[in-house]
């Protein structure tokens, strides 16, 4: 989505009518920057799949970020997850 948004924004900031040749590469520049670091702090604040996790050997951080998740699920209901089918 960064990569759309910054290739549309950047043909109005190399728009000469709108900004001068000068100033609108720079603008483009900042734009880049700018996506660089909300792409830096998605990537800090998402948590990473628990299968990902789980097939690279991490189970026990995969557990726990399940584990997290359920506990916002149940917190939001108001009352305990109903156990899957087939667990002991």
């Amino acid at each position: 989505m960064g990569t759309i948004f910054g290739s549309a924004v950047s043909l109005l900031f190399l728009d000469e009518r709108i900004f001068p040749a000068d100033l609108g590469w720079r603008l483009c520049f900042a734009l880049d920057a700018i996506i660089a670091v909300v792409v830096l702090w998605i990537r800090h604040t998402v948590p990473e799949s628990p299968r990902w996790l789980m097939t690279h050997g991490r189970v026990e951080e995969a557990r726990q970020i399940v584990f997290r998740i359920e506990r916002t699920v149940e917190e939001q209901i108001g009352r305990p997850l109903p156990r899957p089918p087939g667990s002991r």
